[in-house]
């Protein structure tokens, strides 16, 4: 199986679409730090807001709704398409024979997961240095230009994912938050992946609307996905259900993928 990742894992990290979406990314972050630099140039320490609070995934960031709303395509394009792609090319036979059924549907998974993960962190936590060696460190203002004692902002923090992570080390939580927002986005790849083994889905467009589906039925239901995606969102959110809802797709990828590889096998 770790076999098979790891050669999965080197074949997608050298195709376009994994290598454009990570270049994409990296463009967009920093457009967004330079923009900050052109803005807060000169600007009193006692004025200033805190590094991680003008980070391009932070709430207060003047692009990142954007992103947020072609997240849901965007996720699909490093990595899941690799089913399709070597069933397309018949390499899926090939791999098969040399590692077995079983090892090829979750290595590959595996590889997916990974991929996809790398591809939507590493850009973003590239930003978080720049901005503390560049930024003063003592700088604790507030984005919303509301004061830090007065309740709005306090029951506000609350409302963050680990808040008290956030009071204490708020630069280590960033960090955190990123490389959940990267997991998320993994297990979301996978999620697609996955539909993409039924043998109705013969082309790579339908690979696109199972999370983009899952996130806008979210929508329906009132509950607004950026909200969970963004770091630093003030508005109340179910952190239980965020958690077994990553954990149900993960249950349901993992299901769905060991059926696939019986019948393969069979």
């Amino acid at each position: 199986m770790w076999r098979c990742a790891k050669m999965q894992m080197s074949v997608l990290m050298k195709r376009k679409s994994a290598v454009i979406v990570y270049f994409l990314l990296l463009i967009i972050v920093m457009n967004n730090y330079f923009s900050n630099l052109n803005q807060y140039f000169g600007w009193d320490v006692s004025e200033m807001y805190h590094p991680v609070k003008i980070l391009f995934l932070a709430t207060y960031s003047r692009y990142h709704v954007s992103f947020l709303q072609y997240f849901p395509l965007l996720v699909v394009i490093p990595a899941a398409f690799c089913f399709l792609n070597d069933r397309n090319t018949r390499e899926l036979i090939f791999i098969q024979s040399r590692v077995g059924s079983k090892n090829y549907y979750f290595g590959t998974a595996i590889a997916v997961f990974l991929v996809t993960m790398a591809v939507f962190s590493i850009p973003f936590l590239i930003e978080i240095p720049l901005n503390y060696f560049v930024y003063p460190t003592k700088a604790i203002g507030e984005p919303s230009n509301v004061a830090l004692y007065e309740d709005v902002y306090i029951s506000s923090v609350k409302n963050y994912f680990f808040s008290t992570f956030y009071a204490y080390y708020p630069y280590l939580y960033s960090v955190f938050c990123i490389l959940i927002f990267g997991a998320v986005a993994g297990i979301l790849a996978v999620f697609a992946y996955t539909i993409s083994t039924f043998a109705f889905v013969k082309f790579k467009i339908i690979v696109f609307l199972p999370v983009y589906v899952l996130l806008q039925c979210l929508n329906l239901i009132e509950i607004n996905y950026i909200h969970y995606l963004q770091m630093f969102d003030g508005s109340e959110k179910n952190g239980v259900g965020y958690v077994i809802l990553c954990l149900l797709l993960v249950v349901f990828s993992i299901s769905i993928l060991a059926v696939k590889s019986r019948k393969d096998t069979l």
